[in-house]
Formats: structure tokens, C-alpha cells, sequence
């Protein structure tokens, strides 16, 4: 089932989490995978930049399994860039086979909600390339590490994953910034897309909180990595999509998340 939406999307799982995002939300319904789209916010603008801006903007895909970390998909002429790949169906497949498959993913971290399908979707489409921060490369392996260890199937990945750590990268056709966020696992990361005004936080900050903390990471990593974050500088409306929890802006983050602004 698909969904369009023009106003910001919150989908809420909770996961290795406790806090549920208090924020107005548009919700799909319940389904065994929930899937939705949202489109660049260009109402607003004349219907001539209107038209400039619907060629040139990313779409945004949201797929969904419950209990299960978000998938999120960056489709534009640039090509396609997927973060987190934490389960793999039918319904993710048949988009991706319909536009060209994924050329790079991102993972956010390696707990098992987050890298589950991964070698499902590497057999599908094996030009793919994957990128994890150097610091959860064990995680791929270790069911204790990735939390999958009390499973009925243990997740552990076999594909080719590379390191991606602290730097700007050019991914496709897109400028990605890796910022490392250590705290929720030692090697979290964040993707900050600056041309599309996107930021891509995984599990270690959610719209009203900040994630908890898990094996490999630390507080004093969480406390040290939002002090970091805190020292930068976002537009306000730079959209914040979360593992969990759904997305919000970063102006409401500042206002609603009172665990990251202890550390400022």
C-alpha cells in the first residue's frame, strides 16, 4: 500500500527505544509493511520554480515492517540512495527493481533492525555498494553485538560492506556527510545531505530524545557526540529522519528534545 503526503511524515516503531515522538503525525495504517512516500515541500513557491524544483527533487520512499528499523530511499536523477536495510521484501524489492535498484546504501549502524536484509538485497542487486562506519564492522558478524543473538534466525551478514567514516563523500550524484555520532553503538553515524537538506540520524537521536545506549557505545560517547552536534550549524528546516519514531525538522528537534539540549 502506498501513501502520498505533502505535510511532514512521522511513522512510529518502537525499538530499542522507549520514547514515542509527541509531535502531530500522519500515520499509515497498520500493515505487516508500511510504505510511504513524501515529496519535496514546494507549495509555496511559483508555479514556474514549482515546476524547476519537482525535476530536480528527491523523492522519498519510507518502508516499514513492524519492529523493525525505517528504510529510507533517496530517488532523484542523481541516482538512488538507500539508508538502513533492516528487512527485505516483496514490496521493497518491486520498487527498487522499478527504479534501477539501489546504488549505494548507507547504514546508520549494525544492530539487526538496521542490517537485516542486507544480503538478501546484495543477491538481487549485486552492484550495490554498502557502507557502514569502521567501528560496527564487528557488529555485521556478532549476534551479541547486533542484538540478534536470542532470535529464531541470528542475523549475521556475509556481503561486502566497506567503512565510511568522518569526511564528505561525493555517493552517486549526491554530496553526503558522514558525521560520526557515537553513543547509541560506538560506531552510529549520521548522513547529512546538504543540497537536499536531509539528515539521516538512525537510532542515536529520536524526535524527543536521544537514543539509548547500547553495547560498544557509551553516555560519555552520547554526552561528547551532542555536545559536537550542538556546536553546528542546520537551517531550521532541515528535515531529521530517525530510525524510529518517524522525522521531524531540526528547528522542532531543538525545541522538543530536551536530552540533546542538556548537552549544548
Amino acid at each position: 500500500m502506498k501513501f502520498f503526503f505533502l505535510l511532514p511524515l512521522s511513522l512510529a516503531v518502537l525499538l530499542l527505544c522507549s520514547c514515542q515522538s509527541k509531535e502531530e503525525k500522519v500515520v499509515a495504517p497498520e500493515t505487516e509493511g508500511n510504505r510511504g512516500t513524501e515529496t519535496s515541500l514546494v507549495d509555496e513557491l511559483p508555479q514556474s520554480e514549482k515546476e524547476q524544483d519537482a525535476e530536480t527533487a528527491p523523492e522519498i520512499e519510507i518502508f516499514q515492517e513492524s519492529g523493525l528499523g525505517i528504510t529510507y530511499i533517496i530517488h532523484s536523477a542523481k541516482g538512488t540512495l538507500m539508508i538502513d536495510n533492516g528487512f527485505y521484501n516483496e514490496e521493497l524489492e518491486e520498487y527498487l527493481k522499478a527504479n534501477g535498484g539501489p546504488d549505494v546504501l548507507l547504514i546508520t549502524h549494525g544492530h539487526y533492525d538496521h542490517i537485516g536484509g542486507i544480503d538478501n538485497l546484495k543477491l538481487t542487486f549485486p552492484d550495490t555498494e554498502i557502507y557502514i562506519n569502521e567501528k560496527d564492522q564487528p557488529l555485521l558478524a556478532d549476534t551479541e553485538l547486533n542484538y540478534s543473538s536470542s532470535m529464531s534466525e541470528p542475523v549475521t551478514i556475509s556481503s561486502e560492506v566497506q567503512s565510511l567514516d568522518e569526511g564528505t563523500y561525493q555517493l552517486v550524484g549526491y554530496q553526503v556527510e558522514v558525521i560520526p555520532f557515537g553513543g547509541h553503538t560506538a560506531g552510529s553515524n549520521f548522513y547529512y545531505l546538504p543540497e537536499e537538506n536531509l539528515l539521516f540520524t538512525g537510532d542515536a537521536i529520536l524526535p524527543e530524545s536521544l537514543g539509548p545506549v547500547r553495547a560498544t557505545g557509551s553516555a560519555e560517547q552520547m554526552q561528547e557526540s551532542a555536545h559536537k552536534l550542538l556546536e553546528r550549524s542546520f537551517p531550521d528546516d532541515m528535515r531529521v529522519f530517525c530510525g524510529h519514531n518517524g522525522n521531524t525538522t531540526f528547528e522542532n528537534l531543538l525545541k522538543n528534545n530536551s536530552e540533546l539540549m542538556e548537552n549544548e
